[in-house]
């Protein structure tokens, strides 16, 4: 692999590098001038996007909802039902079917345990 020169790859404080092969990742994150400790992957191929979780997506995206009647207004509000909520009635569902389910306390485990099960979370 050729020398990079670093600088010129850095944009916005985000170094960028096409690799075409899993030996030319191997090579550039074992390259010692890359050794950056205060740097981390996003793990995003477009270095616009926010990072934000898959439920503050949601959220934005889904704001609205259509007026299947067909009547006027075309679509109504949305409103984003509180996280606490969300999470309470995911610990509701959920009751007599684990078993070894988190203490109320641990609220990240059970956002965790949620997000396992394929809800949208804040993780």
């Amino acid at each position: 692999m050729d020398k990079i020169d670093y600088e010129k790859n850095i944009t916005n404080g985000i170094l960028e590098h096409q690799l075409d092969s899993w030996e030319e990742f191997g090579e550039f994150v074992a390259d010692s001038e890359l050794c950056m400790p205060t740097c981390i992957f996003r793990g995003q191929a477009n270095s616009e996007w926010l990072v934000e979780s898959t439920l503050d997506r949601m959220e934005k995206r889904f704001h609205k909802t259509p007026n299947l009647s067909g009547g006027t207004p075309p679509e109504f509000d949305c409103p984003r039902v509180p996280r606490e909520v969300q999470l309470e009635r995911f610990k509701e569902m959920t009751r007599g079917k684990l078993t070894n389910p988190p203490k109320d306390a641990e609220e990240d485990e059970w956002w965790a345990l949620a997000q396992h099960h394929g809800m949208a979370t804040p993780m």
